[in-house]
This record gives structure tokens, C-alpha cells and sequence, in this order.
């Protein structure tokens, strides 16, 4: 029986006050437990310590502050007061300060509403025009009022994005930064980095930056000038695509360089949205910037923005997200920003266990809001329950076990989906659908990108879902997994163009998948022991178009449930390989094991639980360990206190167990020989 929740945190608090400073400067950031609220310049002494005060009675260990809107003295003043109480009365709690410097917003300088700045204000563009992102055309990265598209821009402001290479103002953002981090903070954490690709509605594509500094850049680096309009038929544009991506790289590594300079304590952490399919609109890659930062808070929300809005399908991409982000964070920790309703404490508690199931960190805040809580009473239960069971979700080297890889091609989105806007994001699609259809089917599966081909150990399956662009090399590494002994599934028009969305006239795989097009149908061929199982049919877009996971309820449902039995029967029944998981569990049932040494568990979660849904349900499993044989089984309830013991049952070298599971859960295992 759970413990009662002013009990909980009563305790957690006393822990917090007792314990010592945290071991080591990373190990905050694995088990990182994240709010914010709101400070003011202004507010006394005694309002401040109430504030940090609430907090850790809340279970909070990790606070985001943001004073971005004052004047860096200030911004400091502000950082130096509450770390001064807070490191005596909660060593172990940790503090970042919020920094935005690519976009700056000033508040009410166009009250005409006519898109300039008004006659005797001034703005940050009208101050410092040259500091603008500009578009291939010279077009400044400024909006005004709705066009800005963001709730944060009000009717009368100015949202300007800045170019990170202007060396005026690189100087300025470089020197805050590093004010910052002196103080002591904890870490820095900077919101989006973005290169406006899409401006608005009025103006459409423009991709910046194409300013002055970054010409410069571009000619020093390549020798050409910067192409003047987007032509994707042009190989130097398709290079300014990369070239894009490659200046916000060395920004973020800029970024972290500063601050390691200013205080080598003191953490990079980079905020971006969605990353998995807007990266070129942005020239954001999570996958790029995690060797240049510390860690990543992703984030998303699916829906209206709010997990309040949630329907059955939109649970299921998010995990397939989360899955993403985990596979390009590696061994660092994984934050992930989301939103409920203020007072949806159901549907806080459902967001923050999907994100514990996927071995994610969970910021509690409403929506749409990252200072505000859902329900801090809510809250308070939900921290010390996490803090008591950390250990089990965020122990160090505790991987994800999954025989099959589900491949991820920025190249396929970028070069293939926006070069071919007429037929968007069927690339994208492609992996999200098939990710689901594989979370349905409960097969694991972890995420793989290009840069992962040459280390595929402990996969038996690679699954290609319409990865339309590959190069030579990924084509030969490929190849090289399947003649090992491996399962390549492709589906869709993969290898049919080349790394930058060049048609090649058929599939650069053509050898593995052979000379006859499938077409629709479903082909199987033998190379020794490996398999490749091909179909030209796009499983996964069209279940994604029909399970529509934006939407509170599907487009077509039926024909979601369809395709999806559709792709078991004629392509994944095809596949030879032995489940790791094996349930009674219906398809709105999420399970995922994880292992390190002779610690083995399964997390589960239940999508149709809730809301009360189904209410709790009995829910078998079978499992085929990689190493060992379970000797003792047991099951921790989500939000409960005491672990169940269970009864191992074996046939065939299949271990099962049974527990009544509500919304999520974790079954765990100890091996011995």
C-alpha cells in the first residue's frame, strides 16, 4: 500500500536537506526530476526560499530558471541569490538557467500592427539589423505580430532570429554565456538553435542563413558562392542543405566550449522541437549536437500540444519518438519536454510513465507553460516515487534489449521528403507507422542510424522503412549485415536514390533484393544464412495515415487494425527470427526489456488504461532471455511500494510470468546460470 503523499515528501525532503553534494558533475543529470516556477527580480528574500522551499517538498532535484528577459547583471544578481540559499539547505538539488540566444522577441514595438517597427521605439532588429538570420534572397529572419506563428510572439512584438557567426554578436552571446556559467549554475540550457528555413506564411522558404558572415564561411570553406534561391536540382544548394546543419554543429560546440571555459562544472543542455522530421526545415540534427552537448531535452507533443488531447495511436508514436531520442543520445541521459492540461493529473501520471518505460527524464509542467505543474500534489506523489525507484530506470549501462533495428535517415527526410514537397514525408512516415506497427506487434526494437551501420552487434533483424536515399557506403554495410547472417526487411523505394535524393534508376540494393520488382507483394531471398524480405508496398505511411496519431480519434481505425495484421501475416511472418517477448497483451500494450549483468525487466504500459479505460488487467509475458535463467521474478507497480513476487513457469526454454498491471509497471528478473 502506497505510502501517504505528504509522507512521501516529507521524507524526500528530509533526504534532500541531509544528503551530501551529488558525487560526480554528470550523475544530476541521469536522475534529473524536472520543474520549474516562477521567480521575479523583485521578489523578497523570504518569497524566494518559500519558492525553493515548495519545490523540494514537490520531489523536484532539477529547476529551470529563466531571467533571459532581464539584463545579463540582473540575469546573474538573480542566479547568485538563489544558488546562496539553495546550497546550504539543498545540496543536492541542481539549478540551470535558461538561455534563447538565436531568438530574441521585443515586446510591443509595432502597436500599428503594420510589420515595422513604430516611429520612436526601437527593437532588436531596428538596432541591430546585421545580426539578422537572412534568407538565400537577403531576406532577414524578422516577424511581426501573427505572423510569427508562435504563442510566445504576442500581436504587436517582434520575433527576430540571429545569426550565431555574426562576430558582434557572437561576442555578446559568448560573453553572457560565460557570465553565466561562472556564477556556479549548474548548467545552461539553451532553447532551440535553429537556422529559419520555413519564415511564414506570407514569405514561405527562405533557408537561412545566408548572411554575410556565413558567406564568407561558406566561400572560405568551399570555394563557391552561396546559391541564391532553393533548386534542389543544384548541387551547391543540396551542399548549403549540409552546410546548414553543419553551422548549427559548431554553434552548439562553441557553446560548450564557452562554458566549459567559464566553469568546467557547469553542463550544456540544448532544447530542440520534434528533430526527428523537421530537421531540415531547421538545420537542427539531435544526432549531431549530442557529441557537442551534455544532454538534449527533446521536446514534442503530439496532438493540439497537450497529452490532454491524446487519442490511442498518438501514445504509440510518442514512444516510437522516445525510442529516437534514445538511440542519438546513447549512454547520455535522455530529457524530454512535454504538456498536459493544468489539473489532467491522469494524463500527467500516463505521460510521465510512458517516459519512464522508454528510460526518459520527466518535465512536469502544464501546457503550455515550463514554469507551471499540472497538479503539484500530483506532482509530490509522482518525484518520490521516482526517487525511490531510480535506480531501476535510470541505472548507468542499463541498455534496451532488442534483436530488431529500425534504421533512421535524416538524408531520406531531408533530400527525399522536402525535396519532393508534392509527396511529403512519406520517409518519415514510413518509420514512424512501421515503429508503431512494431510496438503493436511487441517486438522490440531499438532505433539505428547510419552512423550505427558499422556496429550492429546484437541485432539479428535490420528493418529499412522506406530509407529512399543511401550511399554507397551504407548500401555496402548493408549488404555486408545480411551475407553475416543478418535479416534486412525493406519496404517502400529504398536505395532507389542516392545520399543527396539523386534518382538512380533502381535500387542501389538491387543486388540483395533482386532483379524482379515486388511491386506490392512481398519477396523473399536467401544469401546463406542471412534473409532479405522486400515489399514496394509503404506499410507504414499508409498506417499512419489511417491511425492519424494528431488526432483524438483515428481517421480509420478499422483500416489501421487492417494494415497492421496485414504487415504480421505478409512480411513480418516472414521473418526468421525468435521473439525475445512473447504476451497475451492486446496491441494498445507497450513492453520493453531491458538488461545489464544478471538484471533483467520488462516495463509495461497500458494504453487502455487510461482514463480508467479497461482498469487493471492480468497480463502474461514469456521471455527468452540473451544470457541466463531467471531465478526469482517479481512486479513493481507504478505509484506502488512493495514489489509482488511471482512464479516462474518454463517450456522450451520460455520463462513466463503473470501480474495484474494497471497503467505501467516494471517485471523483474534476476539471472543466474
Amino acid at each position: 500500500m502506497s505510502l501517504p503523499v505528504r509522507a512521501l515528501a516529507a521524507a524526500l525532503l528530509a533526504l534532500l536537506v541531509a544528503s551530501p553534494a551529488a558525487g560526480g558533475p554528470k550523475s544530476w543529470l541521469r536522475e534529473a526530476r524536472i520543474a520549474a516556477t516562477d521567480l521575479w527580480l523583485e521578489m523578497t528574500d523570504k518569497e524566494l526560499r518559500a519558492a525553493i522551499d515548495e519545490l523540494a517538498e514537490q520531489g523536484v532535484n532539477t529547476v529551470d530558471i529563466d531571467f533571459s528577459y532581464l539584463p545579463i547583471e540582473r540575469q546573474v544578481e538573480m542566479v547568485e541569490r538563489i544558488l546562496g540559499y539553495a546550497r546550504g539547505a539543498f545540496p543536492r538539488m541542481r539549478f540551470f538557467v535558461y538561455q534563447a540566444p538565436l531568438e530574441v522577441v521585443s515586446e510591443r514595438v509595432d502597436r500599428d500592427r503594420d510589420g515595422e517597427v513604430d516611429p520612436g521605439r526601437t527593437s532588436m532588429f531596428s538596432d541591430h539589423p546585421d545580426w539578422a538570420q537572412q534568407g538565400l534572397g537577403g531576406e532577414p529572419a524578422v516577424v511581426y505580430g501573427a505572423d510569427a506563428e508562435a504563442f510566445w510572439v504576442g500581436p504587436e512584438d517582434e520575433d527576430l532570429w540571429l545569426c550565431p557567426n555574426d562576430p558582434e554578436y557572437r561576442q555578446r552571446w559568448s560573453d553572457e554565456i560565460s557570465r553565466l556559467a561562472a556564477t556556479g549554475v549548474d548548467g545552461i540550457y539553451v532553447d532551440v538553435p535553429f537556422l529559419r528555413g520555413w519564415f511564414d506564411e506570407r514569405r514561405g522558404w527562405h533557408w537561412a542563413c545566408a548572411c554575410s558572415d556565413c558567406a564568407d564561411i561558406y566561400r572560405t570553406r568551399y570555394g563557391d558562392d552561396l546559391p541564391t534561391r532553393e533548386d534542389w536540382g543544384d548541387p551547391n544548394f543540396r551542399r548549403f542543405v549540409r552546410f546548414r546543419f553543419e553551422q548549427v554543429e559548431n554553434f552548439v560546440a562553441e557553446l560548450r566550449r564557452v562554458v566549459r571555459k567559464a566553469n568546467r562544472k557547469t553542463r550544456l543542455i540544448i532544447e530542440h522541437w520534434d528533430g526527428l522530421g523537421d530537421s531540415a526545415e531547421t538545420a537542427c540534427d539531435p544526432a549531431l549536437i549530442a557529441h557537442h552537448s551534455d544532454v538534449r531535452c527533446h521536446e514534442w507533443t503530439n496532438a493540439d500540444g497537450s497529452s490532454s488531447d491524446y487519442g490511442s495511436y498518438a501514445w504509440l508514436e510518442d514512444a516510437v519518438r522516445y525510442l529516437y531520442y534514445r538511440a542519438v543520445d546513447g549512454r547520455q541521459p535522455t530529457w524530454v519536454l512535454a504538456y498536459t492540461d493544468e489539473g489532467d493529473a491522469d494524463r500527467m501520471r500516463a505521460l510521465a510513465a510512458l517516459q519512464l518505460t522508454a528510460g526518459c527524464n520527466f518535465w512536469e509542467t502544464d501546457a503550455p507553460d515550463m514554469d507551471g505543474s499540472v497538479d503539484t500534489e500530483a506532482r509530490s506523489e509522482l518525484f518520490a516515487w521516482i526517487a525511490s525507484n531510480s535506480k531501476l530506470y535510470y541505472r548507468k549501462k542499463m541498455e534496451l534489449l532488442a534483436e530488431v533495428g529500425l534504421l533512421h535517415s535524416r538524408d531520406s527526410i531531408v533530400f527525399h521528403d522536402y525535396r519532393r514537397r508534392r509527396e511529403p514525408w512519406r520517409c518519415a512516415r514510413e518509420f514512424l507507422g512501421l515503429g508503431i506497427m512494431l510496438l503493436q506487434s511487441h517486438v522490440p526494437f531499438r532505433v539505428v542510424t547510419p552512423g550505427d551501420l558499422d556496429s550492429l552487434g546484437g541485432l539479428t533483424t535490420l528493418v529499412l522503412p522506406n530509407v529512399a536515399c543511401v550511399s554507397g557506403a551504407e548500401a555496402q554495410a548493408v549488404e555486408d549485415f545480411v551475407r553475416a547472417g543478418g535479416t534486412v526487411v525493406s519496404t517502400g523505394d529504398t536505395g532507389e536514390y542516392d545520399e543527396e535524393g539523386e534518382a538512380r534508376g533502381g535500387s542501389v540494393l538491387a543486388g540483395l533484393f533482386g532483379g524482379s520488382d515486388p511491386g506490392l507483394g512481398v519477396s523473399v531471398r536467401s544469401f546463406g544464412s542471412g534473409t532479405v524480405v522486400v515489399t514496394g508496398r509503404r506499410f507504414g505511411d499508409e498506417f499512419y495515415a489511417a491511425a492519424s496519431p494528431a488526432r483524438r480519434k483515428p481517421k480509420a481505425r478499422a483500416k489501421a487494425e487492417g494494415l497492421l495484421n496485414a504487415f504480421e501475416n505478409q512480411v513480418w511472418s516472414r521473418v526468421p527470427v525468435e521473439p525475445l517477448l512473447t504476451t497475451d497483451a492486446d496491441p494498445f500494450t507497450i513492453l520493453m526489456p531491458y538488461g545489464r549483468g544478471a538484471s533483467l525487466q520488462v516495463r509495461i504500459f497500458r494504453i487502455d488504461s487510461i482514463d480508467g479505460g479497461s482498469g487493471s488487467s492480468n497480463v502474461a509475458i514469456g521471455l527468452r532471455p540473451p544470457s541466463g535463467v531467471p531465478t526469482t521474478a517479481s512486479y513493481l507497480p507504478f505509484l506502488g511500494q512493495d514489489e509482488t513476487a511471482l512464479q516462474i513457469g518454463e517450456s522450451g526454454g520460455v520463462y513466463s510470468v503473470v501480474a495484474t498491471v494497471a497503467l505501467h509497471g516494471i517485471f523483474i528478473f534476476r539471472l543466474g546460470r
